[in-house]
Parts: C-alpha cells; structure tokens; sequence
C-alpha cells in the first residue's frame, strides 16, 4: 500500500490499470493507491522499500523531484506494461514469430491505435513496415482481420510471407472454383480453420454478396477484428477513373461495426478529409511517421534526344551490376528502352500490365533473385515489392504527380543504404503528360508542380517535407549533401537578359490568341531567328518561363485528337 499526493494521481490515473484500485477517502485527503501482484512487471526490490508519502502543500521544486523519482519505483517499461497488458505478447509474437529483435520507429505506436478498437490510419514512409500494424495485432486476440489490397501480386507475395511464418492466411479471389471459394467460406464461417487473416481485391468486395455477409456477420458477433484498407490512397486516385470498384468501399461504416485501418506510405490532409467524407474512416487516430528517407539522393537530368544512350552511360558508369528501377510512361517505351538496355550488355527486362500474368510474375521473381538487375517498367510495377537492395530509381519520364514520384522513389534503398532517385525530363514530356491526362482538371497544375521540384535550387527533401507538414532541417542536409540539391535552374536557365528576349520572341510569335501553337512549333520558330541558340537552350529558357508565369500550357481535345498548346500569359 503506498500514498501518493493528489500531485501524482493523474500521473496513475492516465495508465488505466486493470489491477491497480485508487481510491480517495475525505478525511484523509489523500489518494490510496493499492497495486497488485502483476507477473508480468519486471521485479524491482525498490518496491518494497521506498514509501511516498507527500504533503499537498509541495512548491514546484519538490512536486518536480518526486515526480522524477517515480522510475525508481517503475521502470518505463513497467509502466507501459501496466497500460498495455498484452504488450508482453507482442513482443514475444515479434520475436519468435516475426523474427524482429525490437518494433521499427512508429510501429509500436500504430500497434496501439489498432488494439485500441478505433479506427485509424497508418501513414509511413515505403519500407517502414506498414504490414506488421496489421499482421501482429490479430495475433493478439481470438478472431480474423480481413485486408482489401489492389494488387493480387501483393497478395500472393504477403501470403508466402505468412506461410514461412507460420501464420494461417487465406486470400478469396477470381481465379478461386466455386468450390475452393465454397470450402473457404465454410471454414470461416464455422471455425474450422482459424484463419487469421483473409486477403481479398476491392472487386471481390464489390461484387461478392458472400463476401460483404460474411463481413456483416463476423463484424457484428465479434470475430471480424477489424478491415485492413491497404494503400488506401489508392481509393481517391483510382475511384474516380479506372477502378470504379473502390467506390464501393465508400460509407463502408455505415454497414459494418467492426474498426477500419488505412495504410499507405502518402496522405495529406485532403486524402485525410477524403476518407472521413466518405465515411471510409470514422474519427480516425492518425499514426503518422514520417515521409522522409534521408537515404536517398535525389537528381534532375534534363533528357537528351537520345535519351536511351544517356540512361545506358548512367546506369554503366554508376550503377553497374547493381538492382533498379526504370520507371517509363508507355508500353512501348519500356519494351523499347529495355531492348536497348539488353543489346548492350545490360541485365534488363521490359514490364507492363499488358504481360500476361505468368510473365509478370516470372520477370518479377527473376528480378527479387537477383538473376536481371533492372525493371524497366510501367508505373504497373513496383507497389508492395519488397526488395531491401534497390540502390536507383531512374525516371525516364515525370509521373503525373509528385504523389506518385515520392511513392515510387520510395522504392529505393529500404535497406537503409544510400540510394539515388534520378529523373530526367524536358519541355516535350511535360506537354506530353499534360496531354495524356487531358480529362484530369488538375493536369496541368499536378505537372508544373512535379516539374517546378525537379527544376528548383531548394532544396529537395525539404520540398518533400512541406508538403507532409513535416519539419526539416535544410541547413543540415546541405552540409551532408553535395548532389541531392543540385539543380537546372542554377546551372543552365541562362540570365534574366536571355530570359527577356525570348519573351519577347514568344509573344510575338504568340500575338494570335486564336491561334493554336505547339510548343514543339514554337521553338521551332524561335530558332529561326535566333540560329545561334541550340535547340535545348530555347527549350529550356521557355520551361523556365512557363514555370515563372509568363507562358501557360492548354490542353485541347480537337476532332478526337489530344493536344498541347503554348499561349501568352494575360
């Protein structure tokens, strides 16, 4: 029995102890704290020994020392202990199960989050080990979670995890008989099998009544843990455009009374108010690590007309026999660039979602065997891979959104080593991108955003950090960084006189607003004149100018063809 001043009773109150009974007697005026036996505390001899007996009338100085006593009497882990009884397990399930020696920076957190029985998103950086939130906690306690993820190739590479881990996984998919589906829905439905977590595709929840039953009635008996909403940023990329069955997890909790977990490595606050709108999520507790990798060493090239041949004598001179990532906009480019790569002794191999799938998972394995070094892929590529040692991603066109990129640079370097995130571009890919997405109302917006990061002299990382909210030390990446913040605007846009006079060009060759002018036709006519200037220096003096303001880029959709137009700014 020890007594503790009211000074202290919020310290105690804020554990919320199972067996620990605090109580307050008037006369006394002074709160009894009765702590019982609890084996799983660590034993500490300074327990029996010291007694607290403090007056109420304590100045700041004592309240401060007696506080700071307290570890004497529990440790930290003590005490963790006494407000998380099940944490003792966790640690034993992350140990022999999961083969970790200690939880990665935020995992513990989320962890908690989940076993509070609240919704919650988990938003941490590719690498971070987003899984193991989910994956851990239905080990804790008697029931399944069921984990909706957009990719089946992500699910059959999570499910040979479980299985090497020993823990009973299930995925319900398309390529299931009526039969094998029928078996599974048995199994769950009348314990006979202890399945602990069940994998399905926004499709198969969209379209399966027997799924969203059997979610409804394990949600409401208690079996049903929670649902695991995987990548969940893809619900507000893709509902909208060429996923339609993610809107079928909207208001997902008016019909179901079991919590929601979202993962993904991205989310600013409007996906946040996205998913609350939506109903995906209900008051959720956010988890968020953060987004920064301070391995990676970011780049901006600006891409030759021979881009191929540039790719080859990056790779050759820099990463040579190591593993990467070339990200390109088409089908073909990859096909192309990839049979470039090959032809000149590279170890390469093209990947898009037009393979079939054998293929796709071929050229997958073959990669994470280390038998080709580099995927030159499709933006198809690459989400949920888990290979520690990928030392570069190169860019060989922008993506549509810096969302994108930082998902997809993300890639690199999970195993904590420096890594290099190159991305080449030029005036012809952001009219193209901008072109391509034509019917997206934020094309143009999305691409001079992406563009402006690649072209500026701040630095990189903390642009990265501005937009996650985040806190970041410029001054000291600077002194460790010689490259990442490098950039074109500094070495090559030329001064404000040279800047001036192709204004000047361009608004007079631009004096026709009802005129239609590619960008490609500009320069074009901007060389004519000036026969001195190359054909890089005048595209990249009007990329400097379209990001400044002084030019605008439209897109145009005329006789059912797409288009880019330059015009002057008002």
């Amino acid at each position: 029995m020890y007594n503790l001043s009211r000074t202290l009773l919020p310290i105690i109150k804020s554990f919320q102890v199972r067996r620990m009974l605090i109580t307050t007697f008037d006369c006394y005026r002074r709160p009894t704290v009765n702590i019982e036996s609890n084996n799983c505390l660590k034993k500490n001899n300074a327990i029996e020994d010291v007694k607290l007996n403090l007056s109420l009338n304590l100045d700041n100085k004592s309240i401060s020392k007696s506080i700071n006593e307290l570890p004497k009497l529990f440790s930290e882990t003590d005490f963790e202990t006494i407000q998380y009884p099940w944490l003792p397990e966790a640690r034993k399930i992350l140990k022999e199960i999961f083969k970790k020696d200690d939880f990665l920076p935020s995992q513990l957190e989320a962890i908690k989050s989940v076993m509070s029985g609240k919704d919650c998103l988990i938003i941490k950086s590719t690498g971070g080990g987003k899984s193991l939130c989910y994956q851990l906690p239905c080990l804790l306690k008697n029931g399944f979670c069921i984990v909706i993820t957009p990719l089946l190739s992500l699910i059959n590479d999570q499910l040979i995890k479980l299985k090497n881990l020993q823990i009973p996984s299930i995925t319900i998919n398309s390529s299931l008989t009526d039969e094998e589906r029928d078996k599974i829905f048995d199994d769950i439905m009348n314990d006979k099998v202890n399945y602990k977590i069940i994998y399905i595709t926004p499709e198969q929840y969209a379209y399966s009544k027997k799924i969203r039953t059997l979610i409804k009635k394990n949600s409401s008996n208690g079996k049903l843990l929670y649902i695991a909403i995987d990548e969940i940023h893809c619900l507000k990329d893709w509902a909208g455009t060429f996923r339609g069955t993610y809107n079928s997890l909207k208001r997902i909790k008016k019909r179901i009374k079991c919590p929601v977990i979202g993962l993904t490595a991205t989310a600013t606050d409007e996906y946040i108010e996205y998913f609350q709108e939506n109903l995906i999520l209900k008051k959720p507790v956010i988890v968020r690590s953060t987004v920064m990798r301070h391995n990676l060493i970011y780049q901006s090239i600006w891409k030759e007309k021979n881009s191929p041949l540039q790719i080859y004598n990056i790779i050759k001179s820099r990463f040579s026999n190591q593993s990467g990532i070339v990200y390109c906009l088409s089908r073909k480019e990859s096909e192309k660039l990839a049979s470039y790569l090959i032809k000149n002794g590279i170890s390469a191999s093209h990947y898009h979602g037009m393979m079939c799938k054998d293929e796709r998972n071929q050229i997958l394995q073959d990669w994470l065997d280390e038998k080709i070094r580099i995927v030159v892929g499709t933006n198809a590529f690459g989400m949920g891979i888990d290979k520690d040692n990928v030392r570069f991603i190169i860019h060989h066109t922008i993506p549509s959104r810096m969302f994108d990129y930082i998902q997809e640079t993300g890639r690199a370097g999970r195993d904590g080593l420096p890594s290099t995130c190159i991305a080449l571009f030029n005036i012809y890919d952001i009219t193209r991108r901008i072109k391509l997405n034509i019917n997206k109302p934020e094309a143009v917006s999305n691409t001079l955003q992406i563009i402006n990061f690649l072209y500026s002299q701040n630095c990189k990382k903390k642009v990265i950090a501005t937009m996650f909210n985040e806190t970041f030390d410029e001054d000291s990446c600077r002194k460790n960084c010689e490259t990442c913040n490098q950039s074109l605007e500094e070495i090559q846009v030329g001064s404000e006189k040279l800047l001036n006079t192709i204004l000047g060009d361009t608004k007079k060759i631009l004096k026709n607003p009802k005129e239609n002018i590619t960008q490609k036709k500009l320069s074009t006519s901007i060389q004519k004149n000036r026969p001195h200037w190359s054909k890089k220096e005048i595209d990249m003096l009007l990329t400097n100018l379209i990001l400044k303001g002084n030019l605008k880029l439209i897109p145009q959709m005329i006789a059912g063809t797409k288009q880019t137009y330059i015009k002057n700014c008002k």
